[in-house]
């Protein structure tokens, strides 16, 4: 008996299977926005869906990598926040002066202006990679300056005057300083030149953002902290 005795045919776009989720019928669609802006395009799509006209019982639902990047934002945020509260805290204590604990603090802005640059060269999107990338290099930079100021007061306690101090302590710190960035940035080299290649979607974006912040923290805070911790 043909089918067509039995039953209408007619050719349309359906599912190729019906999936349930909490006992509700449930049609995934799929985009792949590889490259792109994922904020602006889930942006594009939430307008997108709050002026479609849905029947009831139709309830839309957002979800996949752009999603998840999105909420692990929010909590970077704080985890950046609190990391830099923390790395303000041990600069002062071990430092004791106010002033200087904000010089030291300088190298953070220092290393943000080249992980900015970083950020680009990795696509131009700030993610859960680049974050992590973020935090790591303030606390590199951090230590540079801390390197220096601590020399610094050391000589000072011991009678140096106070720019003599500081010249001599940038000088002795310059080979350390240089020794410990170059063995880091080496490392990461491998990792930044995979851009693009599968498997290190994380680990490149990430090694850019520390490598151009180490150049840019280390270039500066030589020049920059010196200078602000004569005046202090």
């Amino acid at each position: 008996m043909p089918v067509e005795a039995i039953a209408r045919l007619v050719r349309t776009h359906e599912p190729a299977f019906v999936m349930r989720d909490g006992a509700r019928r449930r049609l995934v669609v799929t985009a792949n926005v590889e490259g792109e802006d994922l904020g602006a395009i889930l942006a594009g799509v939430r307008d997108a869906l709050a002026d479609l006209d849905l029947p009831n019982g139709v309830r839309p639902e957002l979800e996949g990598r752009v999603v998840e990047q999105e909420s692990s934002g929010a909590r970077l945020a704080a985890m950046v926040l609190l990391v830099l509260v923390a790395i303000g805290v041990v600069v002062g204590s071990t430092l004791g002066h106010l002033r200087r604990t904000l010089v030291v603090l300088t190298n953070v802005p220092l290393a943000l202006a080249g992980g900015v640059l970083g950020v680009w060269i990795a696509g131009g999107t700030l993610d859960l990679a680049t974050g992590i990338g973020f935090l790591t290099l303030f606390g590199l930079a951090t230590r540079n300056g801390i390197l220096l100021a601590t020399r610094t007061r050391d000589l000072e306690l011991a009678g140096v005057e106070r720019h003599d101090a500081v010249r001599r302590a940038a000088l002795e710190r310059l080979s350390p300083i240089t020794m410990t960035v170059l063995t880091a940035a080496l490392g990461l080299v491998p990792l930044a030149l995979a851009l693009g290649e599968p498997g290190a979607e994380l680990q490149a974006p990430m090694a850019w953002v520390i490598l151009t912040g180490l150049c840019s923290s280390t270039l500066l805070s030589m020049l920059v902290v010196p200078a602000w911790l004569a005046r202090t």
